[in-house]
């Protein structure tokens, strides 16, 4: 269970139909967050990452969003996962 998540509480829940083909990408705020820039420069820099990646393997997407996002030192933890359907 996430933290701060009330295990009584009604949730709704909800179903969005995927393609196949359709890539899932899952990240944390470390890849798009840094402190000297607001949030959306982060999040352009992504999509401008991902889009360049369209015949591309989930493990290419991963490295590229990863590589492009780099921070040396880094500011914060990051991880990313890429998922595409198939069928």
């Amino acid at each position: 269970m996430p933290l701060g998540v009330e295990p009584d509480r009604p949730r709704q829940e909800t179903t969005h139909p995927a393609p196949p083909g359709t890539m899932i990408l899952l990240y944390t705020d470390g890849l798009i967050e840094r402190r000297d820039e607001h949030i959306d420069v982060g999040l352009r820099k992504l999509l401008d990452a991902v889009a360049v990646t369209d015949r591309c393997s989930t493990a290419e997407v991963v490295e590229a969003v990863s590589e492009r996002e780099r921070v040396d030192p880094p500011d914060d933890d990051v991880a990313v996962i890429a998922v595409r359907i198939l069928t």
